[in-house]
């Protein structure tokens, strides 16, 4: 669980994806169906959110940022993605974005 910087969103992952509400007793919306393994983690500006996602089977490890819509509705756009063998720890931006 994460707020947005702004602290009017909060990113939630779950076993079904992660969710983005504005906040307790509003709808959340499930901006992705692939359950994180680290994150979510929002970006300085709120504009985007990382995560970090593995194949049920094993394999390397994602690193997805996604673009989340403006409107706050629907799925988040995959702005980028990265592999690695392994990431550790708590994800976290760059001060510089």
């Amino acid at each position: 669980m994460d707020w947005a910087p702004d602290g009017h969103r909060l990113a939630v992952a779950t076993g079904s994806g992660v969710y983005v509400t504005d906040g307790p007793g509003a709808r959340a919306v499930r901006i992705t169906a692939t359950r994180p393994m680290a994150g979510p983690a929002w970006s300085a500006d709120g504009r985007r959110i990382a995560i970090v996602t593995r194949s049920l089977t094993g394999g390397p490890y994602v690193l997805d940022v996604l673009d989340i819509p403006a409107s706050g509705n629907g799925p988040a756009n995959l702005e980028s993605s990265a592999v690695f063998e392994q990431i550790t720890g708590p994800l976290v931006w760059n001060p510089a974005g």
